[in-house]
C-alpha cells in the first residue's frame, strides 16, 4: 500500500520533524532542499475551503463529505485530489475556478475540501 503525498507537503513534514537523517527502520533519508536550506519555520500546509480568501489558489488534497454522491458529483465537475483551485469567491457561496470551470459550493460542503495552498515565494 503505497502513499504519495505532494513536494510541498513532503516538506511541511520534514520541516516539522527537524529534518531528520534517519527513519525510525534505521534507513538513511536523503536530504531535500528543505534540509539544505534548514527551514525552521513550517506553516500548514493543508486548508479548509471554506478557510480560504478570494484570489488564494492551490491544489486539492483531498475530499471529505458523509454523501458519497456529493464527492461524486464534484469530481465529476472537475473538483478533484490533484486539480488546482482558484478561489473565486466566498460569499453568498464558495466560488472555485477549476480549470475552465467555474463551481460554486456551499459552506458545508466547502468545510469538507481541503486544499494544499499555493506557497507565497518572498523574493
Amino acid at each position: 500500500d503505497r502513499h504519495t503525498i505532494t513536494e510541498e507537503l513532503e516538506e511541511a513534514i520534514c520541516t516539522l520533524l527537524g529534518h531528520p537523517k534517519i527513519c525510525p527502520h534505521g534507513k538513511p533519508i536523503p536530504p531535500g532542499e528543505c534540509c539544505v536550506n534548514k527551514e525552521r519555520s513550517v506553516e500548514r500546509a493543508v486548508y479548509s475551503l471554506s478557510e480560504m480568501k478570494p484570489g488564494e489558489e492551490g491544489r486539492v488534497a483531498y475530499i471529505h463529505h458523509e454523501n458519497l454522491s456529493v464527492i461524486e458529483r464534484l469530481m465529476t465537475l472537475g473538483l478533484m485530489p490533484g486539480r488546482k483551485i482558484v478561489v473565486q469567491m466566498t460569499f453568498p457561496t464558495f466560488v472555485v475556478q477549476v480549470g475552465n470551470t467555474r463551481i460554486a459550493v456551499d459552506r458545508e460542503i466547502a468545510e469538507g475540501v481541503y486544499v494544499i495552498k499555493a506557497v507565497k515565494h518572498q523574493h
